[in-house]
């Protein structure tokens, strides 16, 4: 499905770069209604043909705005009427994004915080060049 969408959007040139090279477009998603009384959409991702642990956050801006705009499949299942935010609820917890749609379906913003953690620390050294 992912490799036949590739193609489709025109992503990737032909079936062995969608395949092989180009493995992490477009990311699946697979989706339902939040569970035990929560609010907001649940989301499974499937990105480089594997399951994701969390929830990237291109995938979920996309899925954001797809439960903005009327008429999607994830509209229907998100179905709140003009939300301010989308909770997406996923393996790692819950993620919030905001999601502006104009009245043609088309996005005008997204915007998402995430917390994270440290994975590097370093020093940035720059270059002077003569006579400064």
């Amino acid at each position: 499905m992912r490799v036949k969408a590739s193609l489709m959007m025109k992503l990737c040139q032909d079936d062995n770069e969608a395949r092989h090279l180009r493995t992490n477009v477009p990311d699946i998603i697979v989706i339902s209604p939040a569970r035990n009384g929560l609010e907001g959409i649940t989301a499974r991702y499937v990105s480089c043909d594997r399951p994701h642990r969390a929830a990237p956050v291109t995938s979920s801006i996309a899925l954001a705005a797809a439960c903005c705009i009327e008429g999607t499949i994830a509209s229907g299942i998100f179905a709140l009427e003009k939300p301010e935010k989308v909770l997406i609820h996923h393996p790692s917890g819950t993620l919030s994004v905001k999601a502006k749609v104009d009245v043609n379906g088309g996005a005008l913003c997204t915007s998402v915080i995430r917390t994270m953690r440290f994975i590097m620390r370093g020093e940035a050294i720059a270059a002077l060049s003569p006579g400064t």
